[in-house]
């Protein structure tokens, strides 16, 4: 590497940036943004996933816009480097130009998934979130100070020109969680169930790669965060009681694999023992994994509403139920409506997966309705946003 490409990718350390907060602001305010030049980040810039993944990737593949993926995860920099995908460090001298000169900027959680000080109204800001809401968000959930800090975010940087809902239901949430009027909410099934149809070839892929023959059936794991992660032992006695049951699973030809949710990778990768024989981090992007799986065993995810619209059996397992009322965020939904889902033990969660098992060996003869890969969702969001960026040009 040269010396002047050195230089232009040098990483400032984040508490530098965090000092020059103010300056890079108003510099973001004055400069020109380039036309047609969209920036894409996800899970405050540590994660490559989730519907800006797949939008990017669509948006890359189609050619119409520079798109270009923003992170701060020294190694998904190089991942995407090496797979010759447009990417820059947000903290670098090249990452922090390009996002200032942004036009449009999509994100899946805040402006946090940039370099955020510069994100300012002038950006067309597209909010792709991660999921249809179950546990209250935003404005709904803010209490003392936040609410006050969280209100100046939304005042300075976190302006959003449309967010992305996938049903009436999403909308009403939106409305409330972010302070949006009908007119920028839009339409649209999220990118990231694109990740649900895959060629039989990559299915068969994916699977060898985690060591699951054809003749297993895959069940994948997904409870929510507690917390967002800061219980330490809380994604432990999640996973006790599954662990109980793996030997009885195996009798049943059943593999389980347990994926954390980002907020709990830390406390996952503390635990030792049988537990890391079934854990899974990074290794395949989480909707390739649930499209090669046989079924989903969750809580109040919101993939499950994703992954209904595979066919495949969903388990809903939650053995902290109680606690979870008591102490943690509060939900849109009467919890009623999902404790009713819920197996009440694990013995009663096995019995389910059991009879579903035999029904699916039993029918292996089907065919699976998702085994192809048109990005049909991605492409229908992609093509609504610029028919948005058309009507906020004068924001340059």
């Amino acid at each position: 590497m040269s010396i002047a490409s050195r230089i232009i990718h040098y990483r400032f350390p984040e508490y530098i940036a965090h000092l020059f907060f103010p300056v890079t602001y108003l510099v973001s305010l004055m400069i020109p943004k380039k036309r047609g030049r969209w920036i894409f980040g996800a899970w405050f810039g540590d994660k490559y996933s989730d519907n800006s993944r797949y939008l990017f990737e669509y948006a890359v593949e189609d050619g119409r816009v520079e798109a270009l993926w923003v992170t701060k995860n020294n190694l998904i920099e190089l991942n995407l480097r090496t797979s010759h995908m447009p990417v820059v460090h947000a903290y670098s001298l090249i990452g922090i130009w390009m996002q200032l000169r942004a036009q449009v900027v999509i994100m899946s959680v805040n402006s946090k998934d940039f370099y955020y000080a510069t994100i300012t109204p002038r950006n067309i800001q597209i909010q792709l979130w991660h999921g249809t809401p179950i546990k209250k968000i935003g404005i709904d959930i803010e209490r003392g100070l936040s609410k006050f800090t969280n209100r100046l975010r939304r005042f300075f940087i976190d302006r959003y020109d449309a967010i992305i809902s996938p049903s009436n239901y999403s909308d009403q949430i939106f409305r409330s969680a972010f302070g949006l009027d009908d007119s920028k909410i839009i339409r649209g099934n999220y990118p990231r169930c694109d990740g649900l149809r895959i060629s039989a070839a990559e299915k068969k892929f994916l699977r060898d790669s985690i060591g699951v023959n054809e003749k297993e059936l895959l069940y994948i794991y997904l409870p929510t965060h507690r917390n967002e992660g800061r219980s330490a032992g809380s994604f432990k006695a999640l996973c006790d009681p599954l662990l109980s049951i793996l030997n009885r699973l195996k009798d049943l030809n059943v593999r389980l694999i347990i994926k954390p949710h980002p907020y709990e990778m830390f406390n996952a990768r503390q635990l030792t023992g049988e537990i890391q024989n079934v854990l899974i981090y990074g290794e395949i992007e989480i909707y390739k994994l649930l499209a090669c799986s046989d079924g989903l065993i969750t809580d109040i995810s919101s993939v499950a509403f994703d992954f209904e619209t595979t066919g495949k059996p969903i388990f809903y397992f939650m053995p902290d139920w109680h606690e979870y009322v008591e102490r943690e965020r509060d939900i849109y939904m009467p919890f009623s409506d999902f404790r009713s889902r819920f197996a009440k033990t694990v013995d009663a969660l096995f019995l389910e997966i059991a009879e579903e098992s035999t029904k699916i060996v039993s029918d292996s003869s089907g065919s699976d309705g998702c085994l192809c890969e048109e990005r049909f969702h991605s492409k229908d969001v992609f093509q609504k946003i610029l028919m948005l960026v058309e009507k906020y040009e004068p924001k340059l």
